[in-house]
Parts: structure tokens; sequence; C-alpha cells
């Protein structure tokens, strides 16, 4: 059906130019113009979460094949179509002269004036066989009158027939012109079209977004296919490639993610641990000198926890799943010290833009947390703002310094500042496997 319709369509283009007007290029010329034409679009979602924009360029990429299959079904259903009504102009000539043939006019007059002749030639033998042949030619003349009448009769019904079926096939062709008609194919197919196109724009970007999540999270990219083929022809299968691109991604994913652990971490916030590269330093998040000076405002406390070198290198590919605070006191051992709570906002670190010939930096919607309060009780914020973001970078938080007491909504000003604050992280991440690359258990 495939090839049939691909020779026939130039063909029968030019003598039904409103029933194959949709059909005149390929659905795959149609998406590969539509992504030559975005490809230099710069996605709008967010690259780094790879699993949900995977998940949905799956489920978007189901819808394009069966509207692509619906588009081809209508293509070819109209060509058949277009094909039918040819044959039958072609044929109609044909079969209705083949119809028609039979006695003609003069055939009748000749058998007719022959009967005459005989009758006439019989009446003159007085005989009783003169008279009988007679009687019997009078009886064929009117028999074949009779004859006449029937091929006449014949003739107006085949011809009328031919022309029932010729309004027919006019009435069919007009319905396949009018718009909304379940015949008209081309207008079924071009709406199908515009939701494929949509579609098709939406997983392709989805799979750009994608491209640069993997690169981001495991140092890997798997190009995306060209809407041109390498000599600049229209690449027609470039739907299937980028559906086979999805799936390849999806396993990739799945390899990547095999060795994946969950991990939680603790934070100091003016904590220290010792460096790796130099026992006698310390990898420090904030100064203690730069913690107390924030703390001395009145109303809210800034600061900067940087946790750029924090994470030991044996550690890779580090992905923040979840975030929290927790507030140690010298009174946290008290119920009233136990009953306090604070606000806070958190802004997690700004991931690089991988679309900016710059090389800029996209900043995160920050983490709104409340009832900040004890290690006893943390509260764990997650979300797209900080799913699988590296949480290896300079946190910014704003700590309110005004505190609430736990049961009530009445601020007070707490004059005893935190001993410290702690970061709580939920992290995936994959650990070296090789025993001889963890000197000293005490760095993780």
């Amino acid at each position: 059906m495939a090839l049939a319709t691909l020779f026939l369509k130039p063909s029968l283009m030019k003598e039904f130019p409103k029933t194959l007007e949709e059909f005149e290029h390929t659905i795959g010329f149609h998406i590969s113009s539509k992504i030559s034409e975005i490809s230099n679009e710069i996605p709008r979602h967010d690259y780094v979460q790879v699993e949900f924009l995977l998940r949905d360029c799956s489920r978007v990429l189901e819808r394009c094949l069966a509207y692509r299959r619906e588009y081809l079904d209508l293509d070819a259903r109209a060509v058949a179509r277009a094909a039918e009504l040819k044959l039958f102009r072609l044929q109609r000539p044909i079969l209705e002269a083949i119809e028609s043939q039979g006695e003609t006019q003069g055939v009748f007059e000749a058998e007719n004036n022959g009967y005459i002749s005989a009758e006439t030639a019989f009446r003159s033998d007085v005989s009783a066989l003169g008279k009988g042949f007679a009687e019997a030619y009078s009886g064929m003349k009117g028999t074949l009158q009779a004859r006449r009448g029937l091929e006449e009769s014949r003739l107006q019904l085949i011809s009328q027939k031919w022309q029932n079926l010729a309004a027919h096939e006019d009435s069919i062709e007009a319905k396949s012109a009018t718009t909304g008609h379940s015949l008209n194919y081309g207008d079924r197919a071009r709406r199908v079209r515009e939701f494929l196109i949509d579609d098709v724009t939406e997983a392709f970007l989805k799979s750009k977004a994608v491209n640069a999540g993997l690169k981001y999270l495991f140092g890997t990219e798997d190009s995306l296919p060209a809407p041109h083929s390498p000599d600049g022809s229209v690449n027609e299968d470039y739907l299937d490639e980028l559906v086979d691109w999805c799936r390849r991604s999806v396993r990739n994913l799945e390899t990547f993610t095999d060795r994946d652990i969950d991990v939680r971490y603790i934070v100091p916030v003016i904590g220290r641990r010792l460096s790796e590269s130099n026992a006698k330093q310390f990898v420090t998040t904030v100064t203690d000198a730069a913690y107390k000076s924030a703390f001395a405002s009145n109303s809210t406390t800034n600061l900067e926890i940087d946790l750029t070198n924090f994470f030991p290198p044996q550690i890779k590919k580090l992905r923040l799943r979840s975030v929290g605070i927790s507030v140690v006191r010298a009174d946290d051992d008290k119920p009233a010290g136990r009953a306090l709570r604070y606000n806070a906002i958190l802004f997690p670190p700004e991931i690089p833009d991988p679309f900016s010939v710059l090389g800029g930096s996209i900043a995160r919607v920050p983490v709104l947390l409340t009832s900040i309060t004890t290690d006893e009780s943390v509260e764990m914020a997650e979300g797209t703002n900080t799913n699988n973001i590296n949480p290896a970078g300079i946190w910014r938080l704003a700590i309110g310094t005004t505190v609430l007491t736990r049961g009530t909504n009445s601020p007070s000003k707490n004059a005893m500042t935190p001993l410290d604050l702690r970061l709580h992280l939920t992290i995936s991440c994959q650990p070296s496997a090789s025993l001889a690359d963890w000197k000293d258990v005490a760095l993780l």
C-alpha cells in the first residue's frame, strides 16, 4: 500500500488537488522541517529533572507514533479514494459501451423488412401452407417490435445507471472537499498533523534538556538525531530516530544509576573536618567570626555555606534529594530550648546554564523552611528546586533571629545565639568500591 501510494500520488495530485493537497509532502518532511526550525531554541524545562523529563518524553512520543499512524492511514485512504475515482472515470465509457452493445436499430429495420417481404409473398399463395407462413411472419413482426421496445428500455436503464454512479462519485468527491466531513481525509489529516507537530516539538525540546541533564549529572551525552541527512536532504526517519534515542537514554539512565546509594549528611555550619590533602588543615563551611557577626543582626541572619570542597573525592555523582536545617543551642536539653523554632530561607547552589554561550549559571528557587528546631525533629524539604542538583557548591541561608515558641504565635527575640546550625542533606551518590581509596573513613 505504501509503495502504491508513493507512485500513484504525483499523477493523482494534478487531477484531484483538493483531495490530496494536504498530502503533497510526507509527514516525515513536516516533522524534519519543524525540528530544523526550532533546532536552536532553548528548552524552558529544568534540565536536571532527567527522570521526569524522560518519562514525559516517552509518553509524548507514544502519542506521536499514534498520530503518525493515523496520518499515514488517512494519506493511504485519500490516495486510494482518488485512484478509485480515476479508475471509475477511465472505465465508465468502456463498460457503458460494452453493456450497451446489442441489436441496433438497423438490425431491427432489416429484420422487420424481411418479415414484411416474407408475409407479402406468402399472402399471394392461396394454399393453406402459404396462409400459415403469412400469419407466422406477421406474428414475428409483433415479436420484433416487443424486442425493440425492450432493447430501448434496457439502453435507457443502462444510461441511467451510469449517470447515477457518476453522480454518486461526484457527490463523494464534493464531500471529500467539505471541511469537517468524515470523508475529507485531507482536513482530518491536517488536524492530526498539527497535534503531531506540537507533540514532536515538545519531545524534541525535552530531549534536548535531558541530553544536557545527563551530561551535567553523569558526564555523558548522546547526540540527538539530526533533522537533515549529511547531504542536506530531509531526514524522513527523524521521529523513529528520536524514539530510538529516548529508549537508549532510558536504558543509559538505568545503567548510570545502578550503583547509586542514598546517604544522609549532617553538615555543621561552623563545623569542620580534616582535609584529605593535608591532615593538619580543616575544611570549614563558615568561620566562627563570620557566624557570630551574622547573628549579631537584629532581624535576619544571612550566611554563605561553602560546600564546594566539603565532600570527599571518593564519592562521585552527587545528586541532592532533600534538605533540612536544625539548630544546636546551649539549652536544647531543656524543654524551653527545645520549644523554640526558627524560620529560614535556603538558596541552593546555582547550576551551570548549558545553553548559554557565555557560560552563565541558573539560580534555583529557594527552599522555605519553617519550624526549625533541634536534631530531634528535622523538617526535610524536597522538590524540583533541589532534586538532582550537585550539593557541592555555595549555599546561601537567611534565617530569622526572632524565634517562636512552639504552640504559640507570639514572636520573641531570644538573645541566645545558637551554638551551631546543621544542614541535613539526603544525597544519592556513587562511592568508590575500592577499599584502597578509603585511607581514612573519618574523612567521610
